[in-house]
């Protein structure tokens, strides 16, 4: 890029940009998402490069973010549970650990990845999640705690205990909740994290994203009847808007048994 300065920058940096970031594996649709955000920084600044770069930026440009995507299945999420609580294999109950720390707690992959053990805790005889290293961490995210739902506390419990037992054998110590056992980093990577879950999958024979868990999280809680504000708090959105757009959106059968209700109410 010839500058970094966004008054400055081109159409022809633009395509550079892109290009670095398809070649660390980043997706078309995020890609999109980011050049939104600098779009309103550079009009702001009187820099149109975005807009230009759009127009003439033919096979670079990304494909555009096509908003909310289907969630995993409430049938999908049962069967990850059953398997959780029949298997004795580590390696599925941890995996099962990760999908539902997405299903029924409504974690990002890189928040559920850099939890720490003591960052769950119990709250009334419920399991709370505190998530510390959230999505902005030190700019915009802010750390939140999070109620686990589904009644799987027995399954998170065995799993930490499990995990406990594993440490000791290897006489490792590590606060991490999923802690790499093979090399000392504190934390596994992303893409080593995503694949623990491939053993489920296998599993169960079905293919899934964890995104998609987040997206099953935030549309359940949702159709229990919660307030859209109360769930985009829950999932760390800073606008009801993001969670309307890309995660949870009323359904229409959900207004009608709303509407309903209300006007058997307001007859009484």
């Amino acid at each position: 890029m010839s500058s970094n300065n966004a008054r400055r920058i081109t159409s022809e940096d633009l395509v550079a940009y892109v290009g670095f970031r398809r070649s660390t594996g980043i997706s078309d649709s995020t890609i999109s998402k980011d050049l939104c955000i600098l779009n309103q920084l550079f009009l702001w600044l009187g820099n149109r490069a975005v807009e230009e770069f759009r127009m003439f930026g033919g096979v670079f440009k990304p494909h555009a973010y096509t908003g909310r995507k289907e969630p995993i299945s409430n049938e999908v999420i049962d069967r990850v549970i059953d398997l959780a609580r029949r298997t004795d294999d580590w390696h599925i109950l941890r995996g099962c650990v990760v999908v539902l720390l997405c299903t029924s707690c409504g974690l990002r992959s890189q928040e559920a990845r850099q939890l720490y053990a003591d960052d769950v805790s119990f709250m009334d005889g419920h399991m709370i999640v505190h998530v510390v290293h959230v999505k902005g961490e030190g700019r915009y995210g802010e750390p939140r705690s999070v109620l686990l739902m589904d009644g799987v506390e027995d399954i998170v419990q065995r799993y930490l205990d499990a995990r406990a037992k594993k440490l000791a054998e290897l006489g490792k110590e590590s606060r991490s909740m999923f802690p790499p056992l093979n090399n000392s980093n504190e934390f596994y990577t992303q893409q080593g994290f995503c694949r623990m879950k491939s053993c489920v999958e296998q599993e169960l024979g079905v293919h899934f994203q964890l995104r998609a868990g987040r997206r099953a999280f935030g549309q359940r809680l949702l159709d229990s009847g919660n307030r859209i504000e109360d769930v985009s708090v829950a999932m760390g959105h800073s606008s009801t808007k993001t969670t309307e757009g890309y995660y949870a959106r009323n359904s229409e059968n959900q207004v009608i048994k709303r509407i309903l209700r209300n006007q058997t109410i307001n007859r009484k």
